[in-house]
């Protein structure tokens, strides 16, 4: 967000500086350009963010099947992630969930 910003003022400025010096049509052409390089920057790390996210998921997921079956069905314990994995929760259960 930040580089956002600092990109908005630097496009400001050189926006002013090229008004004063030349024609108001360059402006037009370099903050235009400035709205659709920002765009499709926010698009690409969106895209990246979201794929990192669900490999992180599933990561958490696999962690959370392989320790169910090692440890904790074994004590009636059932552990899964919370929502988008922003948490781990512990569930305890009845006998009859235990593998013989």
């Amino acid at each position: 967000m930040t580089v956002l910003l600092v990109g908005l003022a630097a496009t400001v400025a050189a926006c002013m500086s090229l008004g004063i010096l030349s024609n108001w049509g360059y402006v037009i052409i370099a903050a235009v350009a400035y709205i659709i390089i920002g765009l499709i920057v926010n698009k690409i790390t969106k895209h990246f963010a979201s794929k990192y996210l669900k490999q992180g998921h599933l990561m958490l997921g696999l962690l959370c099947r392989s320790e169910n079956n090692k440890l904790f069905l074994k004590c009636n314990i059932e552990m899964r992630p919370g929502f988008l994995g922003k948490w781990i929760e512990f569930t305890r259960h009845d006998k009859e969930l235990t593998p013989e």
